[in-house]
């Protein structure tokens, strides 16, 4: 029987926006979220290859609460496309950690696109690629 752990550093910078790319074309992605300090209204904006908006979405997040799924169960407007999502929050103490899960099993993270640059500037990001940037990558077949 495999055994297997492994840890991924999620982006924990004071920041309160965050750009991930999706493929929902071959893969499926997801996200766990923590708010470490009051309440939090988190909101979510999906965009397509072009970076025109499709979808969007608020939730709360409670003081020390989190929040985990994968957007083929929570939008499934987002099946079969591939773009980027936004988050963004009322508080700069969400942290976020994007989930990348391949049919074989395999899973890994996804790192965020842009990120402190928020902070920085008040200008908008749209990306135009979707760049998987993997740290992690578990197989579940023993390889």
């Amino acid at each position: 029987m495999w055994t297997r752990e492994a840890s991924e550093p999620i982006d924990t910078n004071i920041n309160n926006r965050f750009a991930f790319p999706f493929d929902h074309v071959t893969d499926a992605t997801g996200v766990a979220l923590v708010n470490l300090l009051g309440s939090a209204t988190i909101s979510i904006t999906f965009r397509d290859e072009g970076g025109v908006p499709f979808l969007t979405d608020s939730f709360q997040v409670p003081q020390q609460g989190h929040v985990a799924y994968t957007f083929s169960t929570r939008y499934p407007q987002t099946a079969g496309r591939r773009g980027t999502f936004e988050i963004s929050s009322n508080s700069p103490w969400v942290s976020v950690l994007g989930l990348r899960f391949s049919p074989s099993g395999a899973f890994s993270s996804v790192t965020p696109l842009v990120s402190i640059v928020w902070l920085l500037s008040s200008a908008t990001y749209t990306p135009s690629s979707v760049d998987y940037k993997e740290r992690v990558r578990l197989l579940g077949n023993g390889q």
